[in-house]
């Protein structure tokens, strides 16, 4: 299998355990870049993949003069800004991975699907949950046969405290103007995605 080469847009908490992937597995990731505005996230990332000046980029205008250098991009900024920089990158050559919820109207996502298209890269979102010992274990379950006919579904969208307090009320995605979406979309669209994909035979 060919080494894919990615740039990380956005290196907050996502960005970075999407970016681990080349620490774990370096025969197959390697970070050409990373692009984050802070100083302090930067440091982290120069020290933990041992990158040079040329590498630490510190806006996204900045990585766009630069035109495509590498395979993909992984977008895993504020929600705000999937729109603008999804567009930007797949008409620039890169395949992109951007962190969920890609946008927050059905105008933009169908945009971005036929950029794509036009310019023959792949976009992707990525809803972790698939990706879980404990929903695969249901899926492989369901495709094996074991459960039987699916005739409802019900999901409960539980927020730990925490992670609503830090994140919802006190955090950026506190005031949907200025994040780019819904506490609602920003959450369940896991539940919609989960949904979709448990009632469906042919996809593993």
């Amino acid at each position: 299998m060919k080494k894919v080469t990615t740039v990380i847009v956005g290196y907050g908490d996502r960005g970075s355990i999407y970016a681990d992937y080349a620490k774990k597995y370096p025969e197959e990731l390697e970070i050409k870049a990373v692009v984050d505005p802070d100083e302090y996230r930067m440091g982290l990332a120069r020290e933990k993949f041992n990158l040079k000046d040329e590498q630490c980029i510190y806006s996204f205008d900045e990585l766009v003069k630069l035109g495509k250098i590498a395979d993909c991009a992984i977008v895993a900024t504020m929600d705000l800004l999937h729109y603008s920089q999804a567009k930007t990158l797949l008409r620039l050559g890169y395949n992109v991975l951007v962190e969920k919820p890609v946008v927050n109207n059905a105008k933009q996502l169908e945009e971005l699907r036929d950029v794509a298209k036009n310019n023959n890269r792949i976009m992707m979102v990525c809803h972790v949950l698939r990706y879980t010992p404990f929903y695969s274990s249901i899926k492989k379950d369901i495709l094996d046969g074991k459960i039987g006919e699916i005739v409802h579904m019900e999901t409960s969208e539980l927020v730990g405290v925490c992670h609503a307090s830090t994140s919802f009320i006190r955090g950026k995605w506190n005031n949907e103007k200025r994040c780019g979406s819904s506490y609602l979309l920003a959450k369940c669209c896991h539940d919609i995605d989960l949904i979709c994909w448990l009632n469906n035979a042919t996809t593993p």
